[in-house]
Protein backbone atom coordinates (compact mmCIF):
# COMPACT_ATOMS: atom_id res chain seq x y z
CA UNK A 1 0.00 0.00 0.00
CA UNK A 2 1.34 3.34 -0.98
CA UNK A 3 1.95 6.30 1.72
CA UNK A 4 -0.12 9.03 1.78
CA UNK A 5 1.45 12.34 2.07
CA UNK A 6 -1.82 13.63 3.93
CA UNK A 7 -2.34 10.67 6.19
CA UNK A 8 1.52 11.20 7.05
CA UNK A 9 0.46 14.95 7.65
CA UNK A 10 -2.23 14.30 9.80
CA UNK A 11 -0.05 11.80 11.84
CA UNK A 12 2.50 13.95 12.44
CA UNK A 13 -0.07 16.36 14.10
CA UNK A 14 -1.93 14.24 15.98
CA UNK A 15 1.60 12.83 17.39
CA UNK A 16 2.47 16.55 18.10
CA UNK A 17 -1.00 17.02 20.16
CA UNK A 18 -0.62 13.42 21.74
CA UNK A 19 3.22 14.64 23.52
CA UNK A 20 3.40 14.33 27.36
CA UNK A 21 4.06 17.85 27.20
CA UNK A 22 1.10 19.57 25.25
CA UNK A 23 -1.31 16.93 27.07
CA UNK A 24 -0.28 18.55 30.43
CA UNK A 25 -0.31 21.77 29.31
CA UNK A 26 -3.82 21.42 27.67
CA UNK A 27 -4.88 19.71 30.96
CA UNK A 28 -3.62 22.92 33.25
CA UNK A 29 -5.42 25.43 30.44
CA UNK A 30 -8.83 23.45 30.63
CA UNK A 31 -8.07 22.74 26.89
CA UNK A 32 -7.97 19.24 26.88
CA UNK A 33 -11.61 18.91 25.57
CA UNK A 34 -11.46 20.52 22.86
CA UNK A 35 -7.92 18.60 22.49
CA UNK A 36 -9.79 15.58 22.21
CA UNK A 37 -12.41 16.70 19.86
CA UNK A 38 -9.90 17.28 17.56
CA UNK A 39 -7.91 14.38 17.46
CA UNK A 40 -11.28 12.58 17.09
CA UNK A 41 -11.94 14.10 14.20
CA UNK A 42 -8.95 13.82 12.30
CA UNK A 43 -9.09 10.16 13.28
CA UNK A 44 -11.89 9.53 11.10
CA UNK A 45 -10.97 12.03 8.71
CA UNK A 46 -7.64 9.74 8.26
CA UNK A 47 -9.73 6.54 7.98
CA UNK A 48 -10.61 8.05 4.51
CA UNK A 49 -7.16 9.49 3.32
CA UNK A 50 -6.30 6.60 1.19
CA UNK A 51 -9.04 6.21 -0.97
CA UNK A 52 -9.59 10.07 -1.13
CA UNK A 53 -6.25 10.44 -2.05
CA UNK A 54 -6.61 7.67 -5.13
CA UNK A 55 -9.89 9.21 -6.59
CA UNK A 56 -8.73 12.78 -6.37
CA UNK A 57 -6.62 12.64 -8.96
CA UNK A 58 -9.92 12.42 -11.33
CA UNK A 59 -12.44 14.06 -9.45
CA UNK A 60 -12.12 18.10 -8.46
CA UNK A 61 -14.41 18.03 -5.64
CA UNK A 62 -12.28 15.37 -3.75
CA UNK A 63 -8.93 17.04 -4.99
CA UNK A 64 -10.56 20.55 -3.77
CA UNK A 65 -11.44 19.17 -0.47
CA UNK A 66 -8.10 17.53 0.39
CA UNK A 67 -6.32 21.11 -0.55
CA UNK A 68 -8.65 22.35 2.47
CA UNK A 69 -7.49 19.35 4.53
CA UNK A 70 -4.15 20.13 4.02
CA UNK A 71 -4.46 24.14 4.47
CA UNK A 72 -6.06 23.37 7.89
CA UNK A 73 -3.22 20.21 8.81
CA UNK A 74 -0.43 22.99 8.06
CA UNK A 75 -2.22 25.73 10.28
CA UNK A 76 -2.89 22.91 13.12
CA UNK A 77 0.94 22.40 12.87
CA UNK A 78 1.79 26.24 13.23
CA UNK A 79 -1.06 26.53 16.65
CA UNK A 80 1.01 23.28 17.98
CA UNK A 81 4.55 25.01 17.25
CA UNK A 82 3.07 27.59 19.46
CA UNK A 83 2.22 25.87 22.42
CA UNK A 84 5.79 23.21 22.10
CA UNK A 85 7.57 27.00 22.40
CA UNK A 86 5.54 28.43 25.37
CA UNK A 87 5.63 25.11 27.17
CA UNK A 88 9.47 25.07 26.37
CA UNK A 89 9.35 28.62 27.43
CA UNK A 90 7.66 28.26 30.89
CA UNK A 91 9.80 24.99 31.69
CA UNK A 92 12.98 26.73 30.89
CA UNK A 93 11.87 29.64 33.18
CA UNK A 94 10.85 26.94 36.11
CA UNK A 95 13.74 25.40 36.08
CA UNK A 96 15.85 28.42 36.17
CA UNK A 97 17.76 28.01 32.87
CA UNK A 98 16.85 31.42 30.83
CA UNK A 99 19.76 32.91 30.07
CA UNK A 100 19.58 36.00 28.11
CA UNK A 101 19.83 34.08 25.14
CA UNK A 102 16.87 31.96 25.70
CA UNK A 103 14.70 34.90 26.86
CA UNK A 104 15.87 36.71 23.47
CA UNK A 105 14.90 33.33 21.59
CA UNK A 106 11.24 33.41 23.58
CA UNK A 107 9.08 36.43 23.05
CA UNK A 108 7.45 37.03 26.49
CA UNK A 109 3.57 37.07 26.60
CA UNK A 110 1.19 37.67 28.96
CA UNK A 111 0.08 34.36 30.26
CA UNK A 112 -3.75 34.84 30.31
CA UNK A 113 -3.48 37.26 26.83
CA UNK A 114 -1.45 34.04 25.49
CA UNK A 115 -3.87 31.79 26.59
CA UNK A 116 -7.54 33.31 25.37
CA UNK A 117 -5.44 33.78 21.90
CA UNK A 118 -4.45 30.38 21.27
CA UNK A 119 -7.43 28.89 22.79
CA UNK A 120 -9.79 30.84 20.41
CA UNK A 121 -6.97 29.30 17.75
CA UNK A 122 -7.64 25.66 18.70
CA UNK A 123 -10.96 26.46 18.59
CA UNK A 124 -11.34 27.34 14.80
CA UNK A 125 -9.02 24.48 13.85
CA UNK A 126 -11.41 22.26 15.21
CA UNK A 127 -14.27 24.14 14.02
CA UNK A 128 -11.97 23.89 10.21
CA UNK A 129 -11.68 20.06 10.70
CA UNK A 130 -15.51 19.54 11.57
CA UNK A 131 -16.14 21.37 8.37
CA UNK A 132 -14.06 19.14 6.66
CA UNK A 133 -14.96 15.68 8.44
CA UNK A 134 -18.68 16.41 7.41
CA UNK A 135 -18.32 16.44 3.84
CA UNK A 136 -16.39 13.53 3.27
CA UNK A 137 -19.70 11.81 3.50
CA UNK A 138 -20.49 13.80 0.09
CA UNK A 139 -18.07 11.48 -1.49
CA UNK A 140 -18.22 7.90 -0.87
CA UNK A 141 -14.92 7.21 0.66
CA UNK A 142 -14.10 3.71 2.03
CA UNK A 143 -12.93 3.91 5.22
CA UNK A 144 -9.69 1.63 6.23
CA UNK A 145 -8.71 0.61 9.53
CA UNK A 146 -5.05 0.82 9.64
CA UNK A 147 -2.71 -1.50 12.08
CA UNK A 148 -0.14 1.45 12.80
CA UNK A 149 1.99 -1.47 14.35
CA UNK A 150 2.32 -3.22 11.33
CA UNK A 151 2.76 0.45 9.33
CA UNK A 152 5.76 0.80 11.35
CA UNK A 153 6.97 -2.48 11.26
CA UNK A 154 7.98 -1.88 7.12
CA UNK A 155 9.84 1.19 8.09
CA UNK A 156 13.67 0.64 7.58
CA UNK A 157 15.81 0.68 11.10
CA UNK A 158 17.74 3.84 11.24
CA UNK A 159 21.73 3.94 12.23
CA UNK A 160 23.83 6.79 13.95
CA UNK A 161 26.15 7.47 10.72
CA UNK A 162 26.73 10.33 8.33
CA UNK A 163 28.91 11.19 6.15
CA UNK A 164 28.46 15.65 7.22
CA UNK A 165 30.11 16.14 3.76
CA UNK A 166 27.08 14.78 2.06
CA UNK A 167 24.61 16.92 3.99
CA UNK A 168 24.15 21.40 3.07
CA UNK A 169 22.23 23.64 4.97
CA UNK A 170 21.67 22.19 8.08
CA UNK A 171 24.10 23.68 10.13
CA UNK A 172 22.16 26.07 11.12
CA UNK A 173 19.72 24.06 12.80
CA UNK A 174 22.01 21.34 14.01
CA UNK A 175 23.58 24.26 16.32
CA UNK A 176 20.56 25.27 17.98
CA UNK A 177 20.10 21.62 18.79
CA UNK A 178 23.51 20.98 20.29
CA UNK A 179 23.32 24.90 21.91
CA UNK A 180 19.90 23.21 23.34
CA UNK A 181 21.33 20.41 24.50
CA UNK A 182 24.18 22.00 26.34
CA UNK A 183 22.27 24.29 28.34
CA UNK A 184 20.08 22.15 29.28
CA UNK A 185 23.05 19.71 30.59
CA UNK A 186 23.80 21.67 33.51
CA UNK A 187 19.30 22.07 34.68
CA UNK A 188 17.45 19.08 35.01
CA UNK A 189 18.36 15.40 35.37
CA UNK A 190 16.30 14.19 32.29
CA UNK A 191 15.67 17.19 29.14
CA UNK A 192 13.46 16.15 26.17
CA UNK A 193 14.35 17.93 22.56
CA UNK A 194 11.91 16.50 20.22
CA UNK A 195 12.13 16.80 16.70
CA UNK A 196 9.16 16.55 15.12
CA UNK A 197 7.80 17.19 11.41
CA UNK A 198 5.82 15.11 9.22
CA UNK A 199 8.32 12.03 7.17
CA UNK A 200 10.74 13.07 4.57
CA UNK A 201 11.95 16.54 5.97
CA UNK A 202 15.23 15.32 7.30
CA UNK A 203 14.51 14.80 11.08
CA UNK A 204 17.01 11.20 11.28
CA UNK A 205 19.12 13.62 9.03
CA UNK A 206 19.24 16.64 11.66
CA UNK A 207 19.42 13.95 14.65
CA UNK A 208 22.37 12.28 13.13
CA UNK A 209 24.79 15.71 12.84
CA UNK A 210 23.78 16.50 16.43
CA UNK A 211 25.27 12.98 17.29
CA UNK A 212 28.11 13.27 15.55
CA UNK A 213 29.08 16.49 16.11
CA UNK A 214 32.49 16.71 18.27
CA UNK A 215 30.87 19.14 20.96
CA UNK A 216 28.22 16.55 21.76
CA UNK A 217 31.27 14.06 22.11
CA UNK A 218 33.46 16.56 24.29
CA UNK A 219 30.21 17.14 27.19
CA UNK A 220 28.56 13.87 27.22
CA UNK A 221 30.43 10.64 28.63
CA UNK A 222 27.82 7.91 26.90
CA UNK A 223 26.19 8.68 23.40
CA UNK A 224 23.45 5.83 22.61
CA UNK A 225 21.36 5.86 19.48
CA UNK A 226 18.30 3.57 19.33
CA UNK A 227 15.59 3.12 16.60
CA UNK A 228 12.62 2.70 17.84
CA UNK A 229 10.47 2.07 14.62
CA UNK A 230 7.95 -0.40 15.62
CA UNK A 231 5.98 -0.75 18.60
CA UNK A 232 6.82 1.42 21.55
CA UNK A 233 7.02 -1.07 23.76
CA UNK A 234 8.47 -0.26 27.30
CA UNK A 235 10.87 -3.16 27.61
CA UNK A 236 11.71 -3.94 24.42
CA UNK A 237 13.37 -0.06 24.19
CA UNK A 238 14.81 -0.21 27.26
CA UNK A 239 16.59 -3.39 25.84
CA UNK A 240 17.52 -1.54 22.57
CA UNK A 241 19.28 1.00 25.31
CA UNK A 242 20.79 -1.40 26.97
CA UNK A 243 22.06 -2.84 23.72
CA UNK A 244 23.59 0.10 22.58
CA UNK A 245 25.45 1.22 25.60
CA UNK A 246 27.22 -2.57 24.57
CA UNK A 247 27.41 -4.09 28.18
CA UNK A 248 27.52 -7.20 26.58
CA UNK A 249 24.84 -9.08 28.66
CA UNK A 250 21.83 -10.48 27.47
CA UNK A 251 18.22 -8.82 28.36
CA UNK A 252 15.73 -11.14 26.36
CA UNK A 253 14.98 -13.03 29.71
CA UNK A 254 14.48 -9.97 32.07
CA UNK A 255 11.62 -8.55 33.71
CA UNK A 256 10.72 -4.85 33.70
CA UNK A 257 12.09 -4.60 36.88
CA UNK A 258 15.63 -6.26 36.40
CA UNK A 259 15.93 -3.70 32.77
CA UNK A 260 15.33 -0.94 35.01
CA UNK A 261 17.89 -2.14 37.64
CA UNK A 262 20.44 -2.88 34.82
CA UNK A 263 19.79 0.31 32.81
CA UNK A 264 20.58 2.96 36.09
CA UNK A 265 23.71 0.77 36.84
CA UNK A 266 25.03 1.36 33.31
CA UNK A 267 23.92 4.80 33.32
CA UNK A 268 24.16 5.82 36.84
CA UNK A 269 26.39 9.45 37.51
CA UNK A 270 27.07 9.44 33.53
CA UNK A 271 25.99 12.36 31.55
CA UNK A 272 24.30 11.18 28.31
CA UNK A 273 22.50 11.52 24.96
CA UNK A 274 20.25 8.98 24.24
CA UNK A 275 18.75 9.53 21.19
CA UNK A 276 15.73 7.45 20.27
CA UNK A 277 15.25 7.79 16.32
CA UNK A 278 11.75 7.11 14.56
CA UNK A 279 9.07 6.74 17.32
CA UNK A 280 5.38 7.06 16.14
CA UNK A 281 4.12 6.67 19.78
CA UNK A 282 1.20 8.47 20.73
CA UNK A 283 0.84 7.29 24.25
CA UNK A 284 2.02 10.24 26.56
CA UNK A 285 1.66 7.19 29.22
CA UNK A 286 5.25 5.79 27.71
CA UNK A 287 6.90 8.34 27.48
CA UNK A 288 6.38 9.31 31.49
CA UNK A 289 7.23 5.71 32.27
CA UNK A 290 10.72 5.62 30.00
CA UNK A 291 11.36 9.04 31.72
CA UNK A 292 11.18 7.96 35.05
CA UNK A 293 14.34 5.26 34.38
Amino acid sequence: MAESFLFNITESVMGKLGSLALQEFFLAWGLKSELEKIMKILAAVQAVLFDAEQKGSHNQRIEAWLGMLKDVLYDAEDVVDEFECEALRRKAVKSGNTTRKVRRFFSSSNPLAFRFRMGHKLKQIRERVTEIAALKSDFGLTEQIFDRHVIHREREMTHSFIDASNVIGREQARDNVIETLLLSVDGENVSIIPIVGIGGIGKTTLAKLVYNDQRIATHFEFKLWVCVSDVFELDKVIIKILDSASTGQRYTDMGIDQLQRTLRQALNGRKYLLILDDVWSEDPRKWGELKTF
